[in-house]
Formats: C-alpha cells, sequence, structure tokens
C-alpha cells in the first residue's frame, strides 16, 4: 500500500472518532421598569429588557460556595425610547444561592449591574431553564456601563423580573481534533505536491 493511500485511510479513521462535545447555549433575561441614562440621556420609569446569552458547558461551579457564574457570550439591553444596545463590556451571570439572588454583573469593574432576588435561586445553578420569577432588584447606582449607544447608568429599577431558558442541544467537534485533522490534510498536500515535483 502507497503512502497516500495509508494517509488516507488514517485520515478516515481520524474523521470516524472525531470527540463531539455538548454545546447547550441558554438565555439569561432580566426585565422590567428602570430609571437612569443611556448615552447621556436620561429615562425614567421605562421599560426594559436584558438578554445574556451564554453556554451551559462554561459555568463556574461554587466560585465562592455558593456562588455560580458564566461569561456571556454575548448581552444586550433595550429601553423604551432608546432601541437596542450591545453591551461592549464582558459579563457574568451570576447566582448566589447563600442569599437567593439571581445576578448580572461587569466582571470587569466587579461590579453589580443588576440583581433579582428570590427563593427559586436558592437551588438554582445556571444549568437550566427556571422562572419567570420577579423579585426586589439592586443596582450599582454610581457606576457606569459600556453599550453601544454609550455609557448605561441604572439609578432605580422598580419592577424587575428574571429567566432562564435552555435552548436546543447541539453537537460540536472538539477543537483539538479538528486541528488535528487540518494539521493532517496539510501534510498530506505537502506530500503529494512533492512526489509530484
Amino acid at each position: 500500500m502507497t503512502f497516500i493511500k495509508k494517509a488516507l485511510c488514517g485520515l478516515v479513521v481520524a474523521l470516524g472518532i472525531v470527540a463531539q462535545v455538548n454545546a447547550t447555549p441558554i438565555t439569561f433575561s432580566f426585565w422590567g421598569t428602570a430609571t437612569g441614562s443611556l448615552g447621556g440621556q436620561s429615562f425614567t420609569d421605562a421599560a426594559f429588557s436584558v438578554t445574556s446569552l451564554a453556554d451551559t458547558n462554561n459555568v463556574h461551579h461554587n466560585y465562592i460556595p455558593g456562588v455560580d457564574y458564566v461569561y456571556a457570550n454575548h448581552s444586550s439591553i433595550s429601553i423604551a425610547g432608546f432601541g437596542l444596545a450591545d453591551f461592549t463590556i464582558a459579563i457574568t451571570d451570576l447566582v448566589n444561592r447563600n442569599i437567593g439572588a439571581f445576578l448580572f454583573s461587569d466582571p470587569t469593574q466587579n461590579r453589580l449591574i443588576m440583581s433579582v432576588a428570590n427563593s427559586d435561586a436558592l437551588t438554582y445553578d445556571l444549568t437550566s431553564s427556571i422562572g419567570p420569577d420577579s423579585g426586589p432588584s439592586n443596582v450599582n447606582t454610581t457606576v457606569f456601563f459600556g453599550t453601544s449607544l454609550g455609557l448605561l447608568n441604572l439609578t432605580n429599577i422598580s419592577e424587575n423580573n428574571y429567566q432562564a431558558v435552555l435552548g436546543e442541544t447541539t453537537d460540536v467537534p472538539e477543537p483539538g481534533i479538528l486541528m488535528l485533522i487540518l494539521i493532517g490534510l496539510g501534510m498530506m498536500t505537502f506530500f503529494v505536491r512533492r512526489r509530484t515535483l
């Protein structure tokens, strides 16, 4: 058997055993009525909604005993009269089982953006659907957070709700295996070209 045939057989076997991992998307949502400013423009008792997309495979459990968090892949906020603004900063979604709260925060500044206190948070771990839940909210009134429409500052949330919705699980090839396959294809191309020269 020639080298090329052996290499092709090896590649077929490698493709057959590519490891699979499950990517399970989850969407965290906060919505209610808020007061504050966006891009220097004030708003009072305006309807808002926050959407944060993450992957349950990236949840860090018991970062601090009783606290789980996950970095969001993408987060945005929609405020009545302003439209949709993407957060331009890193975002983490957290649950603190010690105090029973769902949290949305800026890990770079280590500051809370908003939270919802609800007893459902006492047993939640960011890996399943939950809610909708409502409850008292906290905001960080003196801190500004970057968005595509300018800096966001929340001074009050008079009504806040929370929900997490688990998406459909999809199989994703393990990145390391794909790299090995690409290297193998590159080597085969090199040897085939070398033989023809």
